[in-house]
């Protein structure tokens, strides 16, 4: 929910009511929520200050402020010297695993009658009947309904009616394989 963008953080609000409606129907587990802790060196250094209290309002939630003598005392798998501030975003705000979430999200498609094609489209062209759809595999494609659901790349190629105002940025993700000693006590930490 702690995004720099209003729509974004609401098209996350829903997405995270949604989580557990999409576990059960897929019967994939890809959904943890641990909440969502964002460090700064000073209080006012966070991105989406200016958003705060309009985000906090809107989505009737409240983070919670954390000092660096806080943070440490809050979270005990931090290290009690860590410089920075904490904003603390709790459940329902958590940690997804992209890949069993869009596996959910196929199964569930696939309950309800959808086809599944394993390609890129490279050109929709809309008819009154149908979507015509070419792929980059040179297969064509006629189709009653639609989705395009390609996070950042759903501007490639041209296929919506207009552009999406979004920006693109990276961000920086670390896998690492711990104990299951280390994992237990980590469980609870928020991403």
């Amino acid at each position: 929910r702690s995004a720099r963008n209003m729509t974004l953080a609401h098209w996350a609000n829903e997405a995270i009511a949604e989580y557990r409606t999409i576990e059960a129907q897929s019967g994939i587990a890809f959904y943890h929520p641990c909440g969502t802790l964002t460090l700064s060196a000073s209080s006012e250094g966070f991105s989406y200050t200016q958003q705060r209290h309009q985000l906090e309002h809107d989505l009737a939630f409240k983070y919670e402020e954390l000092t660096p003598s806080k943070l440490a005392q809050r979270f005990l798998m931090l290290s009690n010297d860590l410089p920075y501030h904490g904003l603390y975003d709790g459940p329902p705000s958590g940690v997804i695993n992209p890949r069993r979430y869009v596996a959910a999200q196929l199964a569930c498609a696939a309950n309800h009658g959808a086809t599944h094609i394993n390609d890129v489209v490279t050109s929709l062209q809309p008819h009154h009947e149908y979507v015509a759809l070419k792929t980059h595999s040179g297969h064509e494609y006629a189709a009653q309904q639609v989705i395009i659901a390609a996070g950042a790349y759903s501007g490639l190629y041209g296929l919506l009616p207009s552009p999406i105002d979004h920006t693109v940025k990276s961000e920086i993700v670390t896998l690492g394989e711990v104990s299951a000693k280390t994992a237990a006590t980590l469980a609870d930490m928020p991403s």
